[in-house]
């Protein structure tokens, strides 16, 4: 734990405060990139905070919303907060909507100082880098945008993916349970607020997410998922290579740049400081699936 705290920049630990947490947020948010590399070349990923730990120290990188949020709830807890996951359902990414099964983004929620908080330090280039206090109608600003979390209480969300292809779902993805601790993360995108995501209070273990884990690996509903991405957010904006597309925002300021499927390795050392001996293991393995892997 001292050389995870150490990687982020954090040597001193105090008593759980807000202060302290929206430290670690964003120190965690700016350390450790969001990536679907593990799934792009099928290398199997499980859900024990201590390896998912482990492997972000060694190689230098982060992992899916599972692994960010599992190690950052894991950390948080070692040092004394009160936190538990919650179950949320895709809804839309910026103004696009996405069409995932239900309950496949686990967040936390801490609890203090007679006050509720989300954190989630996994939601790619869109990560929060504070505590979303958790009230009806909070808005709050991002380097990515401007936000608001939106008390719901209408009838139950039915998963619109439960379909794709005729696979059924398990019994626990077809709906979300409603109450009145339901609540939508918006984003205010081309003058309307898009919905995000929407999650119950209904408390949750990491280990409910296993089965979801590894219908990632097959299941039609998260082809996207399988495709070549990493995003690495900064203090002013991110960095992001998906497919053969660079982009870098940095404040208000955006640029592209197409790059080669032999230039991917020197970006992920360089621009994303990943582990060299890690990215010479994917590039092996995307080469022998063939170097379309990572463009597809």
């Amino acid at each position: 734990m001292i050389d995870y705290l150490k990687i982020m920049g954090i040597d001193h630990v105090d008593v759980p405060s807000y202060d302290f947490l929206r430290n670690l947020q964003k120190r965690h948010a700016e350390v450790f990139g969001w990536d679907t590399l593990d799934l792009v070349i099928g290398r199997k990923m499980g859900l024990e905070p201590e390896p998912i730990m482990r492997k972000f120290l060694i190689e230098k990188r982060g992992g899916l919303c599972f692994e960010l949020n599992g190690a950052f709830c894991h950390l948080l807890r070692s040092l004394g907060f009160d936190v538990h996951f919650v179950l949320a359902h895709c809804l839309g990414f910026n103004e696009r909507a996405v069409h995932y099964p239900v309950g496949t983004h686990p967040v936390g929620i801490v609890s203090m100082e007679e006050k509720k908080y989300l954190v989630d330090v996994a939601w790619a280039e869109n990560t929060s880098r504070t505590p979303v206090p958790i009230q009806d109608g909070f808005r709050f600003s991002e380097v990515s945008g401007v936000y608001r979390l939106r008390a719901d209480a209408s009838h139950t969300h039915q998963d619109p993916c439960s379909a794709v292809d005729n696979i059924p779902l398990r019994p626990s993805q077809q709906e979300v349970p409603i109450n009145a601790d339901r609540f939508i993360l918006e984003k205010f995108c081309l003058d309307e607020w898009w919905p995000q995501y929407c999650f119950s209070m209904c408390p949750y273990q990491l280990s409910d997410f296993s089965s979801t884990l590894q219908d990632f690996y097959w299941h039609p509903a998260y082809k996207s998922y399988r495709q070549f991405c990493c995003v690495k957010n900064t203090a002013t904006g991110y960095r992001k290579l998906k497919g053969d597309e660079f982009i870098i925002q940095d404040n208000d300021s955006f640029s592209t740049k197409k790059i080669k499927p032999a230039e991917i390795p020197v970006f992920l050392k360089e621009e994303f400081r990943m582990a060299e001996q890690f990215v010479d293991h994917f590039a092996d393995m995307a080469l022998r699936e063939g170097t379309d892997i990572v463009l597809t």
